[in-house]
Order: C-alpha cells, then structure tokens, then sequence
C-alpha cells in the first residue's frame, strides 16, 4: 500500500529533516489533491521518472538541501506536471545545466530556485520555459551566461544572481525584453565600467527595480545609473557611502523606493533629495547619523514610510520633518534618544505608526502627542520609562495599539489612559507595577472600554505586590489576557469577574513567593463563560479543585503541561463538553 493511502484529501505535506533516500511513485498513489510537498533536508541523490506522477495537483515541490547533482533527471521528473509552478533546488550538487539528450519543456513552471549550488555556466538552451517569471541562482559559482538560454524563458520578470564571480557585461545582448527586477548584489568583480552598464539597462525596457548591495559604486556614479534607467525601487544596501550631500540621486525621477541601509551613512544634506518628488519608501537603518538637520527630508514631498532604526541619534529634531504631510509611518527604533517634548512630532500630524522602542527615554513631556490625532500605532517598548503623567498620552483618539513593554513603568492611574478610547491592544509587560500600593490606582484601565487584548506578563516583585481586586474593571471588551510569569501574590486579589467576552488567557509559569504557590480561588473563572483557551502551564500545580473549570463551558483547549499533578480527577471535566485539545504531558 501506498504510505498515505488513507490521506487522499491531504493538500499539504512535509517530510523535511528526515534521512530519505530515494521515493517511489507507489508512496504518492492516493495523494491526488496534494498541493504543497517539501522533501527538503534529505538524502535524495536521484529521482524516477515517474516519480512525481501521481501528484496531478501538485503546485510546489521543495527538494532543497539534498545531494542532486543532475538537473535532468528533476526535469524529466516533473515535465508532465501540469499544475507544478514552484520548484525549489537550493542547496544541491548541481554542475551543469546543460544536457544535448533532448529537449525539455516545462510548459507551467513559473518560479525556479537554484541557489547556493555549483553552477559555473548558466545555459537552459535545451529547456523550455513559457511561463517562468521569476529565477533565482543566488551564490553558486557562474562566470558566464548562455545569453540565447532567455528564449527559452520568454516571459521572465525577476533574476536573482547575487554573489556569484559574473561580469554584469553577460547580460549584454540578452532577450531580457521582459525583465522588471534585476537582483546583482555582492557583483565580482566590482561594477566600474558604467558605460557598459547603461548599455545593458538601456536593452532593459521593462526594469524598475534594481538590487545592487555591496556594489561598492561610489556617489558620484549614482547619477549615470539614473540617467540611464527608469527606476521605481533601488537597493544600496551595505554599500559603503559615507556622505549624501550633492544631489547625487536626483537623476532617479520616479524612484519610489530607496534602501540605503548599513551604509556608513554619517551625514545627510536635503539636497541629496531634490528631485525625488516620486519616493514613498526611504530606509536609512543602520547607519551612523548622530543628528537631522532641519529640513533634511523637506524635498520629499510624497514620502509615506521613513526608518531610521539603528542609528545614533540622541534627540528628535522636529524640523527635520517639516513638509511631511504624506508621511504615515516613522521609525526612530535603536537608536540613544533620551527624552521627548511637546515638539518632537509637531510636524508629523498624519502619522499612523510611529516606533521609538529600544531608546533610552527617560521622560516624556505633556503633550508629546497631542498632534498625532491620526496615529493608530505607538511603540515605547525597550526604553527607561518609570511614569506616565496624566497629560502625556493626549490627543492619541485614534490610536488602537500602545506598546510600553520592558520599561521600568511603577504607576499607572485612572488617568494614565484616559484619552485612549479607541485602544484595542495594550502591552504592559516587563514592567513593576504593583509593588507599591499607596501609588496605585484601583481600577487604571476603566475607561478602555474597547480593549481586546492586554498583555501584563513578567511584572517584577520587588518586595511585595498588592494588586486590587477591581484592576480588570472596565474590561468588557477584552479576548486576550496575558498574566504569564507573574508571582502568585498577583492572583491573591483580582477579579476576572469584569471580563465576561474574555476568549482567551495565559496564566502560566506563575512563580512561587511568600503567598506559596498559584492558589485557586472559588469562583476564580465563575465570570469566564466565553473562554475557548486557558494556559496554566510551568506552576507547579500540584492539585486542582474539582469544580475549578465548572463554568468554562465553552473551553476549547486546555494546557497543564509541566506540573506536578499526580492525578486528575475526571469531574475536573465534565463540563468541558467543546474541549479539543487537552495537554497535561
């Protein structure tokens, strides 16, 4: 029998990381509406034929990371799939590509993978191709192309041959006449004669986006690529700029998406923008500016995405983004900002995200956001962050997710949140909250009465915790409840009774302190009527009550696993009627 002759409705299967040597057609007999089959990380040296004939449905098919060293013989396998559009051969043997046997069409294969092989001479002269639109040979070893091979892939949109040891002059004459993405990082040798470059992208009609990292191509050159080209995305990534203070992009017209990231970028003038009236997208991560002039990003007019993550900047000059009116998403992540004002985001007011995690804020004045009324998501996650005055998060009424995860935050009141009434999604995790009583307020998230998920995880003890019986109040809204890695103190009081649509909750890895270990209340879930999932895994449970899930009726998994249970008492489930799946390893 066939190994899955029961599965014949199976779409997806993945057999990866196994020692597989060899298959036969008898294993796939029954899978005729398999779609998906990864037989990566194997020991697969060669294939059958008829191998694959079976899989009538087959869409991809992943033989990555096996021993192959002979294409023909994966070609002459798949040739009569009719439904086959993806392959992947990443991580093989594979030499040579070229083989006079006879000819081989592939008449609906439309992706190819052939990265990180052996392959020294790229020639598909003896295969057919119609339907390939993406090709990719990143790293293998070519040093030279069988340009009339690309009449044999007529409709070809996107190559990939990064880090190989291949003159880009290959390409000339080729019938790339379709060709919209042209990926070349890592080129060896190094691109200098840029005349013979504009000669290959001028017999490139159809490009408009060009991924050259570490091309080592100096400022000065930008402009002749620009002139010759008719781009909408270009990569320069890791490529070793320094300083952008000419115009030295402005030849790119309808550049619409620029990745100068892991440049050495350390100073930027607003010059080097003029012209780029078209850009939308700007990644300039990884760099090394220390300071934003004013009015630096001004000429770009139409910019929506702006990442300046990873850098060095210490403060948030305002000016710099004076004219951004289109901008909808800001970045500011990793880099050493200490402190926001009033005026940091005064010239951003149609901001939707906006990221400064993993600074070093320290303190964040009245009012920071009161201009961003459009900003739906704010991340303060990372930083150094002990309070949250009452005026601070002003003017956010349209903000739906706040992160302040992994701060030193010991307060919150009945203010804190106040002008967030459109919240859905609050991270509060790895915080201190609740270790001094007299500054607490007893029920901070009382006007989130739209909040769906709260996230309130790994709270650090310092001496004592009290938290107060009311804290969830308000939360009528909520689905998800994150109280993973909190001391046992923390369940001494609270009431889950606020949270009657509450869908989902985590209590696990609930750690000992001087309450002794989780306790469970009668009636602890009375109130949970709409529960479907409750983790309560790593607590060392040793016991559980026989009524403690009486009223989850609606419970569908359920995880005890990694305690100290010594036995169950069937009782514990029988309401549990919608229960399935049940782990108590």
């Amino acid at each position: 029998k066939s190994a899955f002759h029961c599965l014949d409705k199976l779409y997806f299967l993945d057999l990866s990381y196994n020692l597989i040597k060899s298959l036969d057609s008898l294993d796939f007999q029954k899978l005729t509406n398999l779609s998906v089959l990864n037989i990566g990380h194997n020991k697969i040296c060669t294939l059958q034929n008829v191998v694959f004939k079976p899989l009538t449905a087959l869409k991809e098919l992943n033989l990555s990371f096996n021993c192959i060293s002979d294409f023909r013989i994966v070609t002459e396998s798949i040739q009569n799939m009719q439904s086959l559009s993806k392959l992947y051969l990443k991580n093989n043997y594979i030499r040579d590509l070229s083989d006079k046997r006879s000819f081989v069409v592939l008449p609906f294969l439309q992706y190819l993978n052939l990265d990180y092989n052996k392959i020294s001479v790229f020639d598909l002269t003896y295969y057919y191709l119609p339907y390939l639109t993406e090709l990719s040979l990143i790293r293998n070893s070519m040093t030279a192309i069988n340009g009339s091979s690309f009449y044999n892939t007529p409709i070809l949109e996107n190559v990939y041959f990064d880090e190989n040891p291949l003159n880009i002059s290959q390409l000339l004459g080729s019938p790339l006449h379709n060709l919209t993405e042209l990926h070349w990082s890592s080129m060896r040798p190094a691109l200098q004669n840029y005349s013979m470059a504009c000669q290959l992208f001028q017999t490139l009609p159809k490009l408009q986006s060009l991924d050259i990292k570490h091309s080592k191509i100096s400022n000065n050159k930008l402009q002749i690529i620009g002139n010759c080209t008719n781009l909408t995305s270009l990569t320069l990534s890791t490529s070793a700029i320094h300083i952008l203070d000419k115009n030295e992009l402005q030849t790119f017209n309808n550049l619409e998406v620029l990745y100068l990231d892991k440049c050495k970028i350390t100073k930027i003038r607003n010059s080097t923008w003029i012209g780029l009236l078209a850009l939308h997208t700007l990644i300039l991560q990884r760099n090394k500016l220390s300071q934003l002039e004013s009015f630096l990003f001004t000429p770009l007019k139409n910019l929506q995405f702006l990442d300046l993550s990873k850098n060095h900047l210490t403060y948030v000059n305002n000016k710099a983004f004076y004219g951004l009116h289109t901008l909808r998403h800001l970045t500011l992540k990793s880099n050493n900002i200490g402190f926001l004002t009033k005026d940091s985001f005064i010239n951003l007011q149609n901001l939707n995200v906006l990221d400064v995690s993993e600074n070093s804020i320290l303190t964040i004045k009245d009012k920071s956001f009161s201009k961003l009324n459009k900003l739906n998501s704010l991340f303060l996650s990372g930083n150094k962050i002990k309070t949250i005055t009452k005026y601070v998060l002003e003017g956010l009424k349209s903000l739906k997710c706040l992160s302040l995860s992994k701060n030193f935050i010991y307060k919150i009141t009945n203010n804190t949140f106040k002008q967030l009434r459109s919240l859905v999604s609050l991270d509060l995790s790895n915080n201190r909250m609740w270790s001094f009583n007299k500054l607490q307020s007893p029920n901070p998230f009382v006007n989130l009465q739209h909040l769906e998920s709260l996230d309130l995880s790994y709270q650090m003890l310092e001496d004592f915790m009290i938290v107060p019986r009311t804290l969830l109040e308000g939360l009528q809204s909520l689905k998800t409840l994150n109280l993973r890695g909190n001391p046992s103190q923390f369940f001494k009081n609270v009431s889950f009774d606020y949270l009657s649509n509450l869908t989902e909750m985590d209590m696990s890895q609930i750690y000992q302190d001087i309450e002794g270990p989780l306790q469970f209340r009668a009636g602890l879930y009375k109130k949970l009527a709409q529960l479907r999932y409750l983790s309560l895994d790593n607590n060392r449970i040793r016991e559980l009550p026989e009524d403690i899930f009486v009223h989850l009726t609606l419970l569908e998994k359920l995880s005890l696993k990694n305690n100290r249970l010594r036995n169950i008492s069937m009782n514990i489930l029988q309401n549990l009627s919608h229960l399935t799946f049940f782990d108590v390893y």
